[in-house]
């Protein structure tokens, strides 16, 4: 497994991006970042691509998903009007 590529930890099937050696065991860390973990490598098998790329579309999703609950508001809602639409304020849209 080298570093930088992608590999199932077959204990619990998280992926994880290969970010080094610690010893005996292959640290990883999530697709999109977060906290890293150590692995023995027979634990490991390389990753499909499918599933990395649908690890990395969670992550990112989760990201956005954050941003917007952290901004007080919800995904759809990107004028910041609080109605949802992503269009422009109720009163200007009746007019």
């Amino acid at each position: 497994m080298k570093e930088g590529g992608y590999v199932i930890d077959t204990r619990d099937g998280r992926i994880g991006q290969v970010m080094g050696r610690e010893g005996p065991c292959l640290q990883l860390r999530p697709p999109g970042g977060g906290r890293e973990w150590d692995c023995p490598p027979e634990a490991l098998v390389p990753a499909p691509p499918g599933e990395v790329l649908r690890a990395r579309v969670r992550a990112l999703n989760r990201e956005r998903r954050a941003a917007a609950s952290g901004a007080g508001l919800r995904p759809a809602d990107t004028n910041g009007d609080g109605d949802g639409d992503g269009e422009g304020s109720a009163s200007a849209s009746r007019g």
